[in-house]
């Protein structure tokens, strides 16, 4: 180890973390593109970065240099998938070729080894990225970079000697430290991305709530100066969120400038008694927004506060301009009124001891009768409806003076609610009343609109509370179930850990007992075969028949028993051969399998129509297994009758896992009620001397079609033949 290794290292780790913030910013500006477009442009920005790296690396010889793109392209294929990574895997192996040198083989081998096996492990893990700690990306850094140690040795050997004992020591301590800075920088871009996401979506409700209510909220941050408004506030001030950055602290002085001149020290100082002393204000105000229009709005605050002092205000606006335009209107009507009683506009009538003596036009039109009828000794209380006249006549007693309602009644029968206002007064001698009689059924109707309009006042603010209440009830239990589900990750991570080791070790026990089978058993069986074929052969006519039986059952019963060990062992192998999809055409591998068994067949006539244009996407080698499997089933099962028919072909319909294929018979078939038992190793539904058979073959086809995510089921009743259905991906 030496310290210029050490300090190349630990200057492209920085490098690349400061890349790596660049890289951050350009993918967020690009989040509104399509997605195919961002995987592209972020493997692109990925090889950009990669390829920076590379031109500043630590040179051992010439021709051998190292850098951190095995950092950058393993933590790539956790965090940002295979698209984005193949593409910066294939730029910065190319630089790689372009760069030349003794190491350009080892270099290309490290690039598609890290970014692969970050790959792999992104599809492995189950628990969110976002969740991801430190531990499990140091030991992803320590197991990325055994494997660039180990591909050293593509090197020859004394140069790999030469390259090991000068860079182990420093890769495997700076590069997982690299490993573990990059990855929990982008699982804090992860948690930020879902964070913003949340919050989008709970400002969307609040905006919209607010809407309905033409209430806004807001929030000033008081320890980082931080301003934030709702878009119902941004409204009410004639802004769109767009005019001002978020945060800043010019939204204060923009909604000052909205105020009355003679309203902003007003203002100012309760919003500053707030921050200071944690008094509360709620305030209406005349409002001017920065588009011009007049409005009233009324403005409350809060603070929170901790240890003693104000940490957050929180508040809210709400444009009340209808209701002050209701209470303008209120005072208007009531001013109205006001004026046309002084004016004495109205009907005014003089009468002793009820019998009128002069009224105006304006009685007249109000009651509907003409001036000759009024005049012509006309009692007043014929002026006032039954149910008020007692009322009157008390109020002429006592000579009251202020004014009260009663009702009226016109001509024609009409009953009004009118204001009456009487006083006494001389008239040509002698002492008299004069009345004025108002009408005042608009100024009832006035009332009770305003009533009715602040009832539905008071009913939107209470469903405005009830809404922020409902909010904030919603953010809590988000953040309560945040942590529940972080909970039960964490419990389940160890869990898969645990039996994932259990697995392992079955696995290996599996394996020890196949090689026991292979080499162990099929030996001795080996053995009585050969023996008893040799005892036939030599001493055929020194044995007698009873002899010659027992030879033959000891023949017929090891070589199924060699049969049945092959198959055990063709399942194991199975189960554990790696799955290479391709293009298969099943149709032409039903026909060429179809050959070769009607080639083997003795006397048994078989009739296999397969339908065109069966193509899949697997295994070439394993659908191969499969179709012979099914295939050898079906003949087998109905070799007993005159002609085997036997259909290959597929559904229209399509399932959720793939098309439908099928391999029809019309063999023995089977009842249903044991269809249960068919896929299970071993378990056979015809005895042995009405069709030979291990109870393997079906078995090894449904793993096949397990392992490539499809499925296999049987319909069969018996001797009416059997039809196997299984689903698999087509092109």
């Amino acid at each position: 180890m030496n310290d210029p290794s050490f300090l190349g290292l630990v200057q492209n780790i920085s490098l690349l973390l400061a890349l790596v913030l660049v890289f951050d910013m350009l993918v967020a500006q690009n989040r509104t593109r399509p997605f195919k477009f961002r995987q592209a442009v972020t493997g692109i920005l990925l090889g950009g970065i990669g390829v920076v790296v590379m031109m500043t690396p630590w040179v051992l010889t010439p021709g051998v240099i190292f850098d951190t793109r095995s950092v950058l392209l393993g933590i790539s294929g956790i965090f940002f998938g295979s698209i984005p990574t193949v593409i910066a895997m294939v730029m910065t192996a190319g630089f790689r070729i372009y760069q030349g040198g003794t190491g350009a083989l080892t270099g290309v081998l490290v690039i598609l080894a890290t970014g692969t096996l970050g790959i792999v492990w992104r599809h492995s893990r189950n628990p969110r990225l976002e969740k991801i700690d430190w531990r499990e990306l140091y030991l992803f850094g320590i197991l990325s970079h055994l494997v660039m140690l180990l591909l050293m040795l593509t090197f020859p050997w004394e140069v790999a000697k030469r390259v090991l004992s000068n860079i182990t020591l420093p890769v495997l301590v700076i590069y997982p430290l690299g490993t573990v800075l990059l990855g929990m920088l982008m699982s804090n871009r992860l948690r930020r991305e879902q964070t913003q996401e949340v919050l989008t979506q709970t400002t969307m409700r609040l905006n919209a709530t607010q809407k309905l209510a033409k209430m806004g909220g807001w929030e000033w941050d008081v320890v980082r100066q931080f301003m934030f408004w709702t878009d119902e506030v941004y409204r009410l001030h004639g802004l769109s969120p767009a005019s001002i950055p978020a945060g800043s602290p010019e939204h204060i002085q923009k909604s000052l400038n909205c105020y009355d001149p003679d309203d902003r020290s007003v203002v100012l100082a309760a919003f500053q008694d707030c921050i200071e002393k944690g008094l509360p204000y709620d305030l209406e105000f005349p409002f001017t927004n920065l588009q011009g229009e007049q409005l009233w709005v009324r403005t409350q605050a809060e603070a929170v506060r901790e240890n003693g002092r104000t940490v957050r205000v929180l508040g809210s606006m709400m444009d009340i301009t209808e209701r002050k335009k209701a209470d303008a209107a209120l005072r208007e009507s009531e001013e109205r009124f006001k004026s046309l009683h002084n004016a004495s506009f109205g009907g005014i009538a003089i009468h002793d001891k009820g019998i009128i003596l002069e009224c105006n036009q304006g009685l007249s039109e109000m009651m509907g009768y003409s001036l000759d009828e009024l005049l012509g000794g006309m009692d007043g209380l014929l002026l006032v409806a039954p149910n008020s006249r007692e009322l009157v006549r008390n109020n002429i007693r006592s000579g009251y003076e202020k004014p009260y309602e009663a009702f009226g009644l016109r001509k024609n029968g009409e009953i009004f609610p009118m204001r009456l206002e009487g006083r006494n007064v001389p008239y040509k001698g002698k002492n008299v009343r004069t009345v004025e009689f108002r009408d005042i059924t608009e100024t009832r109707r006035a009332e009770e609109k305003i009533q009715a309009d602040q009832v539905q006042l008071q009913l939107m603010l209470a469903e405005t509370e009830r809404s922020r209440r409902a909010l904030l009830s919603v953010v809590e239990d988000q953040k309560e179930t945040e942590e529940q589900v972080w909970k039960l990750n964490t419990e389940l991570e160890q869990r898969v850990a645990e039996r994932t080791a259990q697995l392992t070790a079955v696995n290996l026990e599996l394996e020890a007992f196949s090689y026991s089978v292979s080499h162990d058993l099929r030996a001795p069986l080996r053995t009585l075969d050969g023996f008893s074929a040799a005892l036939m052969s030599d001493y055929q006519g020194k044995l007698d028949e009873q002899a010659q039986h027992y030879l033959t059952r000891i023949q017929e019963a090891s070589r199924r028993m060699g049969q049945l060990i092959e198959d055990l062992l063709n399942l194991s192998r199975i189960t554990r051969r790696e799955i290479n999809p391709d293009r298969v055409d099943l149709s032409l591998l039903v026909r060429q399998i179809a050959d070769d068994f009607q080639s083997q067949l003795s006397g048994q006539k078989a009739e296999i129509k397969v339908s065109p244009g069966l193509v899949v996407r697997a295994d070439p080698g394993l659908m191969k297994i499969a179709v012979e499997n099914l295939l050898q089933n079906a003949l087998k099962y109905s070799s007993k009758q005159e002609v085997s028919h036997i259909e290959v072909g597929a559904l229209e319909q399509r399932e959720a896992d793939g098309r439908v294929f099928f391999v029809r018979d019309n063999g023995a078939g089977f009842d249903m009620a044991y269809a249960n038992k068919l896929f299970t190793p071993f378990q056979r539904l015809h005895g042995m001397n009405e069709f030979a058979g291990t109870g393997i073959g079906l078995t090894i086809v449904q793993r096949i079609i397990t392992r490539h995510g499809g499925r296999i089921w049987p319909e069969a009743a018996v001797n009416q033949g059997a039809t196997f259905y299984f689903t698999l991906k087509d092109e």
